[in-house]
């Protein structure tokens, strides 16, 4: 996306350009800003499924933040919503009990 840094931080641009493209690989284009918040890249994961034809599926994580890859809390979260995620959590997450208990479920 060939706009200036202040746009690529608007969060309000971010949802309605996800919303008119549904395509959650625009998040690698935005500011850091987005990537670490939770309420932008839990909006991606309902549009992750879209991504399961083309093998992209949960792969729009890894453009999340370290802060919120490394929460166990927000991945239980984003794998209720987005379960194709689990291929892309960090190994200390995968190992959760509770990580793993979820992902049975799917």
């Amino acid at each position: 996306i060939y706009c200036n840094e202040k746009i690529k931080s608007d969060l309000n641009f971010f949802f309605e350009l996800l919303e008119f493209t549904k395509d959650t690989f625009i998040l690698e284009y935005f500011s850091d800003k987005i990537k670490d918040n939770e309420s932008a890249l839990l909006e991606c994961a309902k549009y992750d499924g879209m991504n399961y034809t083309t093998g992209k599926a949960g792969g729009i994580i890894k453009f999340a933040s370290d802060r919120l890859k490394n929460s166990k809390e927000f991945m239980l979260k984003f794998i209720k919503i987005a379960p194709y995620v689990l291929d892309y959590i960090p190994k200390e997450l995968a190992k959760d009990k509770d990580i793993k208990l979820l992902a049975k479920k799917y």
